[in-house]
């Protein structure tokens, strides 16, 4: 994941990119056909990956109580994030949504010091 965040024009980023169009017209996300005109397997992946839906019928404080900081530092190297990407495929998407985003802040932080 680090890798496709690297470079603007990765597929990863494209679909970032067109996310957060969808976010400034206050959709809920981009639409499936522009996604899979992005990446097909990108598409697959957020389909299948059950975390990726939410948990309507679960309290949100019992959703956020899934939130492991260690996962976050994890992140940080490299070589684990098939390990930390694994692990939040079995929690809800509040915690997955939280983890991640809460580690691309940190690393955009970071990467505006260097």
């Amino acid at each position: 994941m680090n890798e496709f965040l690297r470079y603007r024009s990765s597929v990863l980023n494209r679909i970032v990119k067109l996310q957060n169009e969808y976010s400034s017209k206050y959709e809920t996300g981009a639409a499936n056909i522009d996604v899979l005109n992005k990446d097909f397997k990108y598409l697959l992946l957020a389909l299948t990956d059950l975390s990726h839906f939410h948990n309507y019928g679960t309290p949100l404080q019992k959703q956020l109580g899934e939130f492991n900081k260690k996962l976050i530092l994890k992140l940080q190297r490299p070589f684990s994030v098939d390990t930390v990407m694994s692990e939040l495929k079995s929690t809800n998407s509040i915690n997955k949504y939280v983890s991640l985003h809460t580690f691309e802040f940190i690393w955009q932080k970071n990467r505006g010091k260097s």
